[in-house]
Formats: C-alpha cells, sequence, structure tokens
C-alpha cells in the first residue's frame, strides 16, 4: 500500500519542472532557463557491470586529461626557457620543435627575434621543418607574425619555395582574416619578375572572388600597390572584363580606386581602358551606393578628369 501510494503522488507531480542553472562559459555567466523532464518510473540502480564500465571510462579520461596538462606544461616551459629575453636560443634548441614553439605567444616572439637575427642558412633551415605545415601557420594567431618576418629576410629562392608549398592553399588564405596579413608581407618582400608572375599566376581565375571578399580585397590591394604597371596589367584586364560586378560592390570598389590611382600619374593606354569602362556603365554607377564613389575617385585625379567622358 506505501509502494502505490508513492507510485500515485510520483504521477501527480509535473512531469515538467523549471529550474535555474548558472552555466559558465568564456568567463562570463549566462543565465538560462530549461525544462526538465522527469522520468515517470523511478530510477534504477547502475548494474556491477555498468559501475565498472563508467570507473573505466572515468580512469581513461583523467589518463588523457593528464597527458594533456602534463604535454601543454612541457610545452609552455620549453617556451618560457628559450624566450628569455637576455639571450636568443641556438638553432639546435629549436629545430624539431619550431612549429609547437611558434603556436605560442611567447614562442612566436622568440622565435621573430631569432629570425631577425639569423644567417641566410638558418632561416633556410627553420624555413624547410615548416614547409609541410606552412598554411596552418599562415592562418594561425601567433605563428603567423613569425612567418611574416621570415617573408622579409628571405631570399628568392627560399620565397618560391613558400608559393609552391601553399600553391593549393593560397586564394582560401588570401581570404582568411589571418592569412592576408601574412600573404601582404610576402607580398611586399617579392622583388623578382619571376615570383610576381608566379603570384599572378595562382590567383588568375579568382581574382573577382578576391576582390570582393572582406579579406581578400586588401590583399588584391597590396597586389596592385606592390607590383609594376607592366605586371598589373595582366590583373587590371581580368578587373576589367568583371568591372560592373567589381565595382558595385563594397569591398571590391576599393580595388577598382586602387587601380585609378596606380594609374593615375602616368599617360598610358590602361586609362583609356579605365575611361571606357566607366563611361559605358555611368549611368548605373551613379546611381550604385558603392560604384558611385569610383566616378567620384576618376574625377578627384586631375590626369583623368581632363580628359573627355
Amino acid at each position: 500500500k506505501e509502494r502505490q501510494k508513492e507510485k500515485s503522488m510520483i504521477e501527480l507531480h509535473s512531469e515538467e519542472v523549471l529550474i535555474q542553472r548558472d552555466l559558465t562559459r568564456d568567463r562570463s555567466s549566462i543565465d538560462k532557463s530549461f525544462t526538465l523532464t522527469l522520468p515517470k518510473e523511478p530510477f534504477t540502480k547502475i548494474s556491477g557491470a555498468s559501475k565498472s564500465m563508467v570507473e573505466i571510462t572515468h580512469q581513461n579520461d583523467n589518463e588523457l586529461n593528464e597527458q594533456y596538462i602534463a604535454r601543454n606544461a612541457n610545452l609552455k616551459k620549453r617556451s618560457m626557457k628559450i624566450s628569455n629575453e637576455g639571450s636568443l636560443p641556438t638553432l639546435s634548441e629549436i629545430q624539431g620543435n619550431v612549429l609547437e614553439i611558434a603556436m605560442n605567444q611567447s614562442g612566436s616572439r622568440t622565435l621573430q627575434r631569432f629570425v631577425e637575427k639569423a644567417n641566410q642558412f638558418e632561416i633556410e633551415e627553420i624555413l624547410n621543418e615548416i614547409l609541410p605545415n606552412l598554411s596552418e601557420i599562415i592562418r594561425d594567431d601567433y605563428a603567423n607574425y613569425m612567418f611574416q618576418t621570415i617573408c622579409l629576410r628571405a631570399t628568392p629562392r627560399m620565397r618560391l619555395s613558400i608559393l609552391k608549398a601553399i600553391a593549393g592553399d593560397l586564394v582560401q588564405l588570401a581570404m582568411h582574416k589571418k592569412g592576408t596579413h601574412s600573404l601582404q608581407a610576402l607580398i611586399s618582400a617579392i622583388n623578382t619578375e619571376n615570383e610576381a608572375v608566379i603570384f599572378l599566376t595562382i590567383i588568375s581565375n579568382n581574382i573577382t572572388n578576391l576582390s570582393n571578399d572582406h579579406h581578400g580585397t586588401y590583399f588584391i590591394q597590396k597586389i596592385i600597390l606592390c607590383f609594376s604597371p607592366k605586371l598589373v596589367r595582366a590583373l587590371l584586364e581580368i578587373i576589367l572584363n568583371n568591372f560592373e560586378n567589381i565595382v558595385c560592390n563594397q569591398y571590391g570598389v576599393c580595388v577598382i580606386k586602387a587601380i585609378i590611382n596606380k594609374y593615375c600619374s602616368i599617360s598610358s593606354s590602361e586609362q583609356s581602358y579605365i575611361i571606357t569602362k566607366m563611361v559605358e556603365n555611368i549611368d548605373s554607377l551613379i546611381q550604385d551606393p558603392y560604384g558611385n564613389y569610383a566616378v567620384k575617385q576618376i574625377l578627384d585625379v586631375p590626369l583623368f578628369s581632363n580628359l573627355e567622358m
């Protein structure tokens, strides 16, 4: 009778109970209400076999946690050791661990200082070690700064190795928030026509997508700024063939303005191409929320404003 009475009381109790639970996530307290549905049947006891399995699972989790903590502690200790502000590590001290060290904030700073002082042999040894993981490094919050430092010290042959290693990922890297900065550093360092031609060949089929991308637009603008007018001409032809699509985009219009600035001080056939495209689309451009900035830009340039449109 007592069990039957207890069972009846449970069934009469509401199956849904509103409870409040504090959840801590990313260092902020979030108050969240949710509904907990109680089972109609009483909870059963965990069997001996199930209990053993639970204990084994907890034991495995604890072992994994201990291994993770130990690994991070060793990495932190090694990074702190080599990041002593009073001295730089030797090549032998960092070889074999460059990737791990570079992805640590203090370790990345140390490697940047090391590369700044290193000779060409040491830089090449570091570069050869990270080439298989270069795309990962370029996207990393800390390691990308080390990569940028390497770009500034690398020889043309080293930069060609970099281009070869990232060729398949270059477009995606250019549209990444960290990757675009890394690649802009590489563009600034390029000083041979062979490197520039290879660079442009890799991205030639993705100029429009890059121009209209939030991060990719800065990548294209950097190319326009740093490469010679002769090399930029190949880029210009692709851009003008997709002129309306690019100029009417909030990011693409910045590329068009960079093109206008590139040729504002020289008289060339490129100016005629730009003027022709502007005239062909003038009615839609002056009414477009982004295209009108291109019209204003070209009218503000003395050399262009003197031409008849």
